[in-house]
C-alpha cells in the first residue's frame, strides 16, 4: 500500500522529529487493499452481487471492485470512481447516472479513461450528461446493473460526499467532507473542528486558525512548527476557540508570537497535538497582495484569498468590477465646494475635496486634482475604496476626440502580459459642467502592483517626464511604494544604463538588475504605438517596479498621445534604449519584440475592437461628426502601423 501526505518524505521525517519520540502522524493512504480484510471483502461484495442480480456473467467479483469514492454537487459536478480490487478494470461497460430509468442520462466512464483502471486508483469524472443535486441519488451502473449507489446529503457550502475514512471500501459511510478530487478523501472536521485557515507568508507573517467543528476546542497543547525549522515550535495560547472563531497568530515583534519563517513557495505548515497533526498546508505563492487561505472559509482547499485575518476568507476581489471596457457608459459625478472650484480650476491646480457618485451608486468621500491636457485625478480613502480603487483619473477628449486611443494601447499591452492601465467611459459632470463622453483610467497604485508581482519592494514613477534612468535623473523618479530612502536599487539600474552609453554587453550586465525580457516588451510596444508622451520618446508616464531582489521592470503609467503619427520605432534620447541599442543581443531582442508587437495588434483584432467600441460610444458623444472622423483617423492609422515600423527596421536605430 503507498501513502501520500501533502508534505514532502524529507518534510515528514522533520515533522515526527519536532513532534518527538512516541507521536503518530497521519497520513492519508491509497486505498490498495490491506492483505486479508480487503480480498475478503471484495470477494464477499462481488459473489453477492453476481448472486444477487441473477446474472452474474462471471463479473460478480469486478463488479465490487469499482466503488464510488466522493461525489461534487457543489461547483464543478462531478463523480470519483476507485478501483480497489487486485488488478487493472477496463471501464468501458461502466456509467454513472442519476436516473437508472433514463439511459440518455448516463456519463460513460470509458469516455473518461481510455485505458483500465489500475488497481488502488481513483478517477474523478467530470459530469455533463446530467446535473447534480446535493440530494441526488447517484448510481455506478456496469451495462445496466447497478453495482454502487449513494444518496446525498450536503448541505453544508463547500462540501463534497465522501466515503469515509480511507482506506476505501465498500463498508464504509458516505458522509460530508473536503473536497478532495483525484487526491485520497478527508473528514469535514478532521483534528477536531481546528484547522489552519490563512496564512501570510510574505514579511508580515501571520496564521489564522479556525474551529469549523460544532463543539468548543480546548487549545492546551496545540503548536505550530514549519517542517523547514523542526526545532523551532510555538505553543498556542491557552484557551478555548468556539465553533465558527478565529484565533490569529502573528511572528515575533518584540510582544510575543512564533519566531519560525513561514516560506511562500512550497513552505510547510503544521499544526499539531501530543498524539500527533491535527493539520497541514503547503503555502504556493500568490501574488503579494494575497494570502492563502481556505476556500469556502474553514473547509475548502487552500487557494490565494483577499487579506481577512479574523474573518471569513473571501475570494480575491476584481479591482474596479465593472468600470472598464467599452461596453458601456456610465454616468459619473464628482462635485466640490463652491468655494474650491477655482482652486481646482487653477494653473497649478490644488487638491480639493470632492465627492464622488457612480452610476446612482452611494457617494464617497474623495480629493480631486487637476492634471495636465484636461484631466483630473480623484483619490479615494483606504476605508471608502471606489470598488477597490485607490485612485482613478477622468479625461476628457480634448487630446483625442475619438476617445479610444487608450484603449488600444491597453488592450495591447495587456493581451501580451504587460501589466497596464484599464480603461473606461463616462459621461462625467465634473464642478457642475455636464462634459462629453469622458475616458475613466486606472491609476495603477501599490496595490495593483502587489496583484500583479509576486513581490515589491519599491515602484517609482515618471509621471509626465522627462526622467531618464539615470543617476542625475532619480529625483525625477517619484516613490509612491516602498521605503522612500531607499535607492540602492535605483542606483544600481542607473549605474549599468550610464554605464553603457557608448560601449556593448548591456545584455550581459542588465541581467543582473533588470527584468530585461519584460522590459523590452514593454519598452517595443511603447515605441510601436507612438507614443508622444511616452517612455521612448517623452521619458514619460512609465513606472520603475522593483521586486525584493531589487530587480526592475519597466510598466506603462499612462497614455498620452497615441498613434498619432509615423513615430520613431527607434526612439532616441532614451538613455535605457541607447544602452540596448548599443548591444547586438539586446537590440535583436527588441527587434523580435516589435515583429512580435504588430502580430499581436492583429491576433488581438484590435481593428475589430475599435469598431465595436465606437459602435457603443456613438450615440453617447456630443459631436458624433468628430468622433467619427477621429475614429476613421486612428483606424487608419492602426492599420498602417505595422507596415510602418516593418519599413524602420530595414535601417535599423
Amino acid at each position: 500500500m503507498s501513502c501520500r501526505s501533502p508534505l514532502s518524505s524529507a518534510s515528514l521525517t522533520l515533522v515526527l522529529a519536532a513532534l518527538g519520540a512516541g507521536s503518530s502522524l497521519f497520513v492519508a493512504c491509497d486505498p490498495g487493499r490491506p492483505a486479508g480484510e480487503g480480498e475478503g471483502e471484495g470477494e464477499g461484495e462481488g459473489e453477492g452481487e453476481g448472486e444477487g442480480e441473477g446474472e452474474g456473467e462471471g463479473e460478480g467479483e469486478g463488479e465490487g471492485d469499482l466503488l464510488i469514492a466522493e461525489v461534487a454537487c457543489q461547483g464543478a459536478d462531478g463523480v470519483e470512481v476507485i478501483n480497489v480490487g487486485g488488478g487493472a478494470l477496463d471501464l468501458g461497460a461502466f456509467a454513472l447516472t442519476d436516473d437508472v430509468e433514463d439511459a440518455t442520462r448516463r456519463a460513460p466512464l470509458g469516455e473518461a479513461l481510455n485505458r483500465p483502471l489500475n488497481a488502488g486508483e481513483r478517477i474523478h469524472v467530470a459530469v455533463d450528461a446530467f446535473g447534480i443535486a446535493c440530494d441526488d441519488t447517484i448510481s455506478l451502473l456496469r451495462g445496466d446493473v447497478v453495482i454502487d449507489q449513494t444518496t446525498l446529503q450536503v448541505a453544508i457550502a463547500g462540501a463534497s460526499w465522501s466515503r469515509l475514512p480511507e482506506p476505501i471500501l465498500r463498508t464504509r459511510l458516505f458522509q460530508e467532507s473536503l473536497p478532495t478530487p483525484g487526491l485520497p478523501n478527508q473528514a469535514l472536521r478532521a483534528g477536531g473542528g481546528i484547522v489552519i485557515n490563512e496564512v501570510d507568508c510574505r514579511g508580515n507573517e501571520r496564521v489564522e486558525l479556525t474551529n469549523s467543528g460544532s463543539v468548543d476546542v480546548d487549545l492546551a497543547g496545540l503548536r505550530l512548527s514549519t517542517p523547514e525549522e523542526p526545532g523551532d515550535i510555538y505553543a498556542l495560547p491557552l484557551g478555548t476557540l468556539a465553533p465558527g472563531e478565529y484565533l490569529v497568530v502573528e511572528e515575533d515583534r518584540g510582544a510575543g508570537g512564533f519566531t519560525f519563517n513561514i516560506r511562500c513557495n512550497g513552505g510547510g505548515l503544521i499544526l499539531a497535538s501530543a498524539d500527533g497533526v491535527l493539520d497541514s498546508v503547503v503555502v504556493e505563492e500568490s501574488a503579494e497582495a494575497f494570502t492563502w487561505g481556505r476556500l469556502p472559509d474553514g473547509i475548502g482547499d487552500f487557494a490565494a484569498c483577499e487579506e481577512t485575518f479574523g474573518g471569513r476568507n473571501v475570494a480575491p476581489l476584481e479591482l474596479g468590477a465593472g468600470v472598464f471596457g467599452a461596453a458601456r457608459v456610465a454616468v459619473v459625478d464628482v462635485a466640490v465646494a463652491s468655494g474650491d472650484e477655482a482652486a481646482l480650476l487653477a494653473t497649478p491646480s490644488s487638491e480639493v475635496p470632492c465627492t464622488f457618485t457612480y452610476d446612482g451608486d452611494a457617494a464617497l468621500p474623495c480629493t480631486v486634482i487637476g492634471l495636465d491636457g484636461d484631466a483630473f485625478q480623484l483619490h479615494f480613502d483606504d476605508a471608502t475604496r471606489f470598488r477597490g480603487l485607490e485612485a482613478l483619473e477622468i479625461q476628457r477628449g480634448n487630446d483625442d476626440p475619438s476617445l479610444l486611443r487608450g484603449l488600444v494601447a491597453s488592450t495591447l499591452y495587456r493581451g501580451r502580459g504587460v501589466p497596464a492601465p484599464r480603461v473606461g467611459f463616462a459621461q462625467v459632470s465634473l464642478v457642475g459642467e455636464v462634459t462629453a463622453v469622458a475616458r475613466l483610467v486606472e491609476t495603477v497604485d501599490s496595490r495593483e502592483l502587489k496583484r500583479q508581482f509576486e513581490s515589491t519592494n519599491q515602484a517609482r514613477a515618471s509621471g509626465t517626464g522627462p526622467a531618464n534612468l539615470t543617476a542625475a535623473d532619480r529625483d525625477g523618479w517619484v516613490i509612491f511604494a516602498g521605503d522612500p530612502a531607499d535607492n540602492a536599487g535605483y542606483d544600481g539600474i542607473a549605474a549599468v544604463v550610464d554605464a553603457h552609453q557608448n560601449t556593448e554587453g548591456f545584455d550581459a550586465d542588465a541581467g543582473a538588475v533588470f527584468h530585461l525580457a519584460d522590459s523590452l516588451r514593454f519598452a517595443a510596444m511603447d515605441a510601436w504605438l507612438s507614443h508622444q508622451g511616452g517612455f521612448g520618446r517623452g521619458r514619460a508616464r512609465t513606472i520603475l517596479h522593483l521586486d525584493d531582489g531589487d530587480e526592475g521592470t519597466l510598466l506603462p503609467e499612462g497614455y498620452g498621445l497615441l498613434l498619432a503619427d509615423n513615430g520613431p520605432a527607434y526612439p532616441s534620447g532614451n538613455t535605457f534604449l541607447t544602452a540596448c541599442f548599443e548591444d547586438p543581443v539586446c537590440l535583436d531582442d527588441y527587434d523580435t519584440e516589435l515583429i512580435n508587437t504588430g502580430l499581436a495588434a492583429g491576433d488581438l483584432g484590435l481593428v475589430a475592437i475599435l469598431n465595436t467600441a465606437a459602435a457603443n460610444l456613438q450615440s453617447a458623444v456630443d459631436d458624433e461628426g468628430t468622433f467619427l472622423a477621429a475614429v476613421d483617423v486612428l483606424r487608419t492609422r492602426l492599420n498602417a502601423r505595422a507596415n510602418e515600423v516593418t519599413a524602420q527596421q530595414v535601417d535599423g536605430p
